[in-house]
């Protein structure tokens, strides 16, 4: 490749293919597994441990990969329907570009229940900001709410329990789509 024109058609040729999004969210998908498996490790041992392990700080920037292996799968499942996320050399995402997951899988016409419907929220929090920083770009995101499962906390509330198995379930959901 040696001309502008050659780099802009490389860019949307990857950007539009939904096989470079499965590779990629494949892994993001298992960096995620290893921190969230080393993070569990963490805890099981926190009142035996003093001080702590360090790995106990690890959850943050494990769902912020687990949020964006879930997104990258979603885009490619948008490709798969012959959207366009590249176009002329940039990234077009119309719908696409604030890593709302609910929105995305909307776009995408995933049927959600309320349960997988709170996850993907939470998960996105931390792709937009707190699997990266210690606070969004507007205090509202931080405001506690009830939870469907009655439980009472921040939008960025992950409860391990239930939320690592439904999490895995939409995980698994996306993998049959891009099958298809």
């Amino acid at each position: 490749m040696s001309g502008e024109s050659d780099w802009k058609h490389y860019f949307d040729r990857v950007g539009n293919n939904p096989q470079f999004w499965r590779v990629w969210g494949d892994s993001l998908l298992v960096a995620s597994d290893v921190l969230r498996r080393s993070y569990r490790d963490a805890v099981s041992t926190v009142f035996r441990d003093d001080p702590p392990r360090e790995e106990i700080r690890i959850l943050g920037p494990s769902l912020l990969l687990l949020g964006q292996g879930i997104e990258c799968y979603l885009k490619a499942i948008l490709l798969k329907r012959d959207h366009k996320l590249a176009v002329n050399g940039k990234f077009k995402g119309t719908g696409v570009r604030d890593h709302n997951l609910v929105a995305l899988a909307q776009l995408i016409g995933l049927k959600i229940n309320d349960e997988e419907r709170e996850v993907l929220e939470r998960l996105s929090h931390y792709v937009k900001a707190l699997g990266r920083c210690p606070i969004p770009t507007r205090y509202e995101e931080i405001v506690p709410r009830k939870w469907k499962n009655g439980a009472f906390g921040p939008p960025s509330l992950w409860q391990p329990s239930p939320d690592d198995g439904i999490s895995i379930s939409l995980v698994q959901k996306l993998k049959k789509l891009l099958e298809e």
